[in-house]
């Protein structure tokens, strides 16, 4: 009748491409699309770890029952339900020997395309015309109609092969059905054939690797006694258990995936149908038992738990307590003042401002032009509409400007506060923190006045030894502007520089802007986060714990850093 497949795809690796080049120039002479890959995509295809040089992929024909069992059909094979790879592959390898003419695999056969049936059907599902997904009952009658014996293959048949095979050949044409690894064929089946032959079995092996077996026996985990003694270990040792540790190791020894109960319940599914109900009702009731038992004497330690610590941890109500426990100031706030404290000692005043901005003072004043990326709804906090003006500070700076406006040269400030960024929480960002920024504009002020400030700053926060250095940077309000590094020891993966803060010149645009005479004078400015300074302080490595509300962090502190 032809072949039953289409050659599709040719797969080779290097050592076949000269060992086989006859096969690959057949396979290209056929119209396949012929690939080189390497061994182990080869391997992975074949799924075998013996490399097989050519893998073949094919589209397979599904001849239709009428097609491939007819009137001049002499042998056939039907595969009723037989479902191991291995064993259908088997079965279409020797019915190609004898010279059959067509494979039928019926009822809940395994798939024809699996590797398995494809590997040890040594080539033969190549040769053989192949009908899948027919009902047994159907593939049985039509072979009948087409004038074939249908012969039941059994292990307890009444007839022999011998009454059926003349001097080594049928004595007529036939249709052999082989039934289920596990159970064989059911009796309705075997009275839809013609004959019931015995194929010989040689102990637990049976012929061609088919199910043939009458009346299988019961596997032995499922048997009532096995199940029994189950069920009476697993309640003694659940008996045993004397703490909730114990009951949950016994737990994982009686009801988990390798417990003899798991192990009998995956086992019913080789049973045949009539025997499953009453397998699994047996395995059911079981379980059953041994989850009340555990269920009862989980209840039971916990009561006994329960009961221990109440005796072990009780608590002398008589005992004198201050129920009004004293809390402490937040830390942030703490050094706040501290740092205020530091420059009021210099001589530095301080100075506030709103928190809700205008875009003047927050940008144009300090020198951002209205395209910088600051200005953007993805960094700042509009009030409300972007057009109207007014945004939550995004730095204390406005306050260096409102001082400016506000006071007479000289002017030394310090300012603190509260600013806002579009930023997600996370260990090292937050949306809303805090800032501490200095301005001194004066007669005569340079960068070396900076740098002594700065010095004297990180002195007095981390101590005698603290160093810092000024590493040229670029800021719109400052100008020259630098990044102010402070030396840290206590740096996760050894000591190294770590940025605090930016700092520089005052720009002359943006003293001119306030109406100071940038020919006369000049200043100063600087800015760190108050968060950051707490986290390089005290050796803290996530943000979040300072804005959590946790009153045990706040309460480490004491009242003083």
């Amino acid at each position: 009748m032809g072949s039953p497949g289409v050659l599709r795809e040719v797969f080779y690796t290097q050592a076949a491409a000269t060992k086989h080049a006859d096969l690959l120039t057949a396979a290209r002479a056929a119209g396949a699309e012929v690939h080189s890959a390497t061994d182990a995509i080869v391997e992975s295809l074949a799924q075998t770890i013996t490399p097989q040089g050519i893998i073949a992929v094919c589209n397979f024909i599904d001849v239709p029952l009428t097609q491939s069992v007819d009137a001049k059909s002499r042998l056939i094979s039907i595969l009723a339900n037989v479902r191991d790879p291995g064993n259908a592959g088997t079965v279409i390898r020797s019915t190609d020997a004898a010279g059959a003419d067509a494979v039928v695999l019926a009822g809940e056969s395994v798939d024809v395309y699996n590797a398995k049936t494809v590997r040890s059907s040594v080539g033969s599902i190549f040769h053989l015309p192949l009908t899948v997904a027919v009902s047994i009952p159907d593939a049985i009658a039509h072979a009948k109609a087409s004038g074939l014996t249908v012969i039941a293959a059994d292990g307890g048949g009444a007839l022999s092969l011998d009454d059926v095979i003349d001097d080594g050949r049928l004595a007529q044409p036939t249709a052999w059905v082989f039934g289920n690894e596990a159970w064989g064929l059911p009796d309705d089946l075997m009275e839809l054939c013609d004959l019931v032959v015995a194929v010989p079995i040689y102990g637990q092996a049976e012929s061609l690797n088919l199910g043939t077996a009458v009346d299988p026996v019961p596997v032995a985990a499922l048997q009532p006694d096995a199940i029994a003694a189950a069920v009476d270990q697993a309640l003694a040792d659940i008996a045993a258990a004397g703490s909730l540790d114990d009951l949950k190791a016994v737990r994982i020894m009686h009801t988990g995936e390798k417990s003899s109960l798991a192990l009998a319940n995956r086992e019913i599914g080789a049973l045949p149908p009539q025997a499953k109900a009453e397998a699994g009702q047996l395995v059911g009731r079981a379980r059953a038992d041994i989850k009340k038992a555990l269920e009862a004497r989980q209840a039971a330690l916990e009561d006994e738990r329960d009961a221990k610590a109440l005796s072990e941890e009780r608590v002398d109500v008589s005992l004198p307590w201050e129920r009004d426990p004293l809390g402490a100031r937040h830390p942030l706030s703490t050094i706040s003042d501290h740092i205020v404290d530091v420059f009021v000692a210099m001589g530095y005043e301080v100075a506030e401002g709103p928190e809700i901005e205008t875009e003047w003072h927050n940008f144009d004043a300090l020198n951002l032009a209205p395209d910088h990326p600051a200005r953007t709804m993805q960094d700042t906090f509009f009030v409300e509409a972007p057009d109207a003006g007014l945004v939550l500070r995004t730095h204390t700076s406005p306050v260096q400007i409102r001082s400016m406006l506000d006071r007479e040269v000289p002017i030394y400030v310090v300012c603190p506060g509260r600013v806002f960024r579009t930023d997600e929480l996370d260990a090292t960002h937050t949306p809303v923190f805090h800032q501490i920024e200095g301005l001194a504009v004066d007669v005569g002020i340079t960068m070396a006045d900076l740098k002594g400030t700065l010095d004297h700053f990180a002195i007095a926060m981390f101590g005698p030894d603290a160093k810092t250095r000024l590493r040229p940077s670029y800021f719109p309000f400052t100008e020259p502007s630098a990044e102010l590094d402070l030396w840290f020891p206590q740096a996760k993966g050894g000591p190294r520089w770590i940025e605090w803060g930016g700092c520089g010149m005052v720009n002359p645009r943006v003293l001119a802007a306030c109406g100071i005479d940038p020919d006369r004078y000049s200043g100063f400015a600087f800015g760190m986060g108050l968060e950051r300074t707490l986290m390089f302080r005290h050796g803290i490595t996530d943000m979040r714990d300072m804005v959590e509300g946790d009153v045990r962090f706040t309460a480490a502190f004491g009242s003083e850093l």
